[in-house]
This record gives structure tokens, C-alpha cells and sequence, in this order.
């Protein structure tokens, strides 16, 4: 791929622009878009400047915005046009409905039209980021800086438009990223049922999305727009494994954003209330990952960012009604639960010396990290699986997050996920009262 000198940068802009969209009764050419995101926006060393060039040119207004036809718009012309909407939202005060639908900001389109349109580009913009997620990104051999650049243009993007939800199109498009089917590959059917058990609307609302989903597969479209973030946060663990001794900065930078991502979707109550258990069955693996790869001097930096989603992920209010949580309440939900795991573990497998051995201990031991440290660290594997089965809890599987099935590193994960789910969590009330 070309890649275009710092010098040169402005007079090359300058030549494109003028051969293009500064010209009368000019035709848009997707070859234009594609060698501007390709030789340009993506490129490492000149993305930021490029962009800055560019905007003072009114790439988006002349030639971006009007060259998208929701019946026929590239990848290319997709992706620009996120990079240049998350530009104009750098200005103070400035958000994507302002852009988009308000005529005198930056098109001429009128407000029944804008709007219109808008759907219509943001349902694009999120399946072709979902697709090519699938397809080209979720892939360790691909990773690439230009593609790392491109995801943190998807992080941003997703960022500021959940920061504009007043937004009726905005927020219904957003919303179907983080919808109750977030939970269809990563909450197994036991945890489900707990769940629906406690909040039995949610069990209809789960129906309705799978009902959704299946139409969506038997159609032949486009992906669940809501398998977007697993999708991502698988993709993060790859991209922590991929760093290297060298200690690639773009990739280390995008792992900073990515958790920082996470933690402001985790710390809102409409986006945390079905993301927050998608992020529990991660954060250990996360964790792990974190401690595992070759970080360096930013190991510290990126395991307290972590550390940080965790606080967020503890923090004592109800998803589901917005209830904030006592420290009594918290404390007996607890026990209440290994109460349960500990009938389970008696009359399944009370012949089984570790299991009778959990199960007649006081909660307090139980929930004692020493306790379960000694205890796990003296099992198999799969006798540690079946403990998590019975907590109604499976771990991620070992491909998905980037473990080798037998290896020591995967048994080390199991081993640290279950004692986070019999351990008593920290909880967060009194340390901001």
C-alpha cells in the first residue's frame, strides 16, 4: 500500500480534492473514497493530520454525505463517514443528530429527508461494522495497524452515539446493539432461567428476541446487530495476545480505549442492563489476558483499567429496576446462592470427598479466598466445571478467549472465574458514602 510523505500530505489532499468534489456538477467515484480511507485515514502515521486536511475541505459535506444511497453504499464510503461524523463531534456541544439531521449544519437535505436518510445510513454503518467484523477483523493472523485504527474509529463512533440517545433514530438503532439478545452465545440457558425465575418479564422479552433473531437467520440478512460487542471483546483478547515483546503502541493504545469503552457502557444504567453480565462472564478472561501478554510498562496502566470495569461491574444496583443495592441485600443474594449450589453439590455428588467438603462448610469459609484457592488448586479441570455448573455459571469457552483447551493458562482461568463466582465480591457502598 502507498503511503503518502508528511510533506506531500496537504498538496496531494489538495490535488484530490481539486480534481473532485471542488469541481462543477462533479460525479462522486468510490475510487476516490477508497484510495482517500485506504492511503490516507488509515494510515498510521498520518491518519490525524489527513483528517484534519480533509475536514477543513468539507470532504463529508461535498462528497461524502451526498454520495450515500442507502440501496447501494460501500464499505469504504461507510467507514469515512463514521471517521468524519466522530470528527465533528470533537467540537464542543456538537452530536450526531445535530449533524444529521439539522439542515443548516452541514447538508442541504431538509429535516423530513435528514431523517430519514439517517436511519437508513446508521442501520448501514452498524451492519457493515458487523459484518466486517466477522468476516475480516476477528482474526489474530489479519491484525494489522490500519485495522486497529479502523476499530478505534467503531469504539468511538459507538461512543458518541450513545451519549446522543435523546435522539429517537439514534437511540432505536443503538439500542439493538445492546438489546436482551447479547445474552444468546455468552449466558447459558441455567443462568437464563435464574434470571427469568427473579424477573419473570424478562423471560418474554427474551422470547420476542429470539423470535426476532430467527427471522433474521432464516431471512438470509445480515447478522444480529447484538452480537456486536462479544464480537468485539473477543476480538480484544485476540489483539492482547498479538502483542508482541516489542510492545506494538496502536495496539497498546486501542486496548486502553477499549476497556475505557467498556467501562462507560457498564457505568450507564440503559446500556449496563444486559452488557453487565456479558462483562462478568469476560472480566476474568480479560484480567487474565492482561496479565499474561507482554505489556511492559503499560501492564500496570491496562490491568487498573480493568480492575476499574470491575469496580463498575460490582457496583450495588439492580440492572433491572434501578434499584440501588444494600450492603444486607448484597451480602444475602450471596448466600443465598451458594445456600443453593451447596443442596446441589450434596445431593449429586455428596459421595465425592471435595464436593461433601464444600458442601458442609459455613458460607463464610465458602466464600473465603484462601479456602477456594487451596481447594481448586487441588482439583482437575473438569471437576472445577462442575462446580461452575452448578452455579448456573459456564466459563466462556477456552477458543473464545483465546486459551489452548488443556493448557496451564486455561486451568488457571477456570480456576480464578470460580472463585470470583463463590468468593464474596467487594461491594462498592461504602466505599463511595
Amino acid at each position: 500500500m502507498h503511503r503518502s510523505q508528511p510533506k506531500s500530505l496537504e498538496a496531494q489532499l489538495n490535488k484530490i480534492a481539486s480534481t473532485s468534489w471542488n469541481l462543477p456538477n462533479f460525479k462522486p467515484d468510490q475510487k476516490v473514497i477508497s484510495r482517500i480511507l485506504n492511503d490516507f485515514i488509515l494510515d498510521p502515521e498520518n491518519s490525524e493530520q489527513s483528517i484534519e486536511i480533509l475536514e477543513n475541505k468539507l470532504y463529508f459535506e461535498k462528497y461524502l454525505y451526498p454520495h450515500f444511497n442507502k440501496d447501494d453504499s460501500s464499505r469504504e464510503l461507510l467507514i469515512s463517514i463514521v471517521v468524519f461524523l466522530n470528527k465533528k463531534c470533537t467540537e464542543p456541544g456538537v452530536f450526531i443528530s445535530q449533524i444529521l439531521f439539522d439542515p443548516s449544519f452541514s447538508h442541504p437535505d431538509t429535516n423530513s429527508e435528514a431523517q430519514s436518510k439517517t436511519i437508513h445510513l446508521l442501520g448501514s454503518i452498524f451492519d457493515t461494522f458487523f459484518n466486517l467484523l466477522e468476516k475480516n477483523i476477528v482474526n489474530q493472523s489479519t491484525i494489522n495497524q490500519s485495522e486497529i485504527i479502523l476499530r478505534q474509529f467503531l469504539l468511538v463512533f459507538i461512543l458518541n452515539c450513545f451519549r446522543n440517545v435523546d435522539s429517537d433514530p439514534i437511540r432505536n438503532q443503538m439500542l439493538t446493539i445492546v438489546t436482551i439478545g447479547i445474552w444468546r452465545n455468552v449466558i447459558s440457558k441455567e443462568e437464563r432461567k435464574q434470571i427469568f425465575d427473579t424477573y419473570p418479564t424478562l423471560k418474554k422479552l427474551y422470547k420476542i428476541s429470539e423470535k426476532k433473531h430467527k427471522n433474521v437467520v432464516e431471512t438470509g440478512k445480515a447478522n444480529s446487530r447484538d452480537s456486536l460487542i462479544p464480537f468485539l471483546i473477543q476480538d480484544y483478547i485476540n489483539i492482547i495476545l498479538s502483542i508482541g515483546k516489542d510492545n506494538d503502541l496502536i495496539k497498546t493504545a486501542y486496548c486502553e480505549q477499549f476497556i475505557d469503552f467498556l467501562t462507560e457502557l457498564i457505568s450507564q444504567l440503559p446500556t449496563r442492563r444486559f452488557l453487565k453480565l456479558v462483562i462478568k462472564k469476560y472480566n476474568v478472561s480479560l484480567i487474565t489476558q492482561v496479565k499474561l501478554s507482554p505489556l511492559g510498562k503499560d501492564y500496570e496502566r491496562i490491568l487498573k483499567l480493568v480492575e476499574n470495569l470491575e469496580y463498575y461491574e460490582n457496583f450495588p444496583v439492580d440492572d433491572f429496576t434501578g434499584k440501588s443495592i444494600t450492603d444486607f441485600e448484597y451480602d444475602e443474594d450471596h448466600y443465598r446462592k451458594l445456600q443453593e449450589f451447596q443442596v446441589r453439590a450434596f445431593q449429586g455428588f455428596g459421595k465425592v470427598p471435595h464436593m461433601r467438603s464444600m458442601s458442609l462448610s459455613s458460607i463464610g469459609k465458602l466464600s473465603s479466598q484462601e479456602y477456594l484457592e487451596h481447594t481448586l488448586n487441588n482439583l482437575k479441570v473438569s471437576e472445577i466445571l462442575t462446580i461452575c455448573e452448578l452455579l448456573n455459571s459456564k466459563p466462556p469457552n477456552p477458543s473464545d478467549i483465546g486459551f489452548e483447551e488443556n493448557s496451564e493458562n486455561y486451568r488457571n482461568f477456570v480456576i480464578l472465574y470460580t472463585i470470583k463466582l463463590l468468593s464474596l465480591g467487594k461491594n462498592k457502598i461504602k466505599e463511595i458514602q
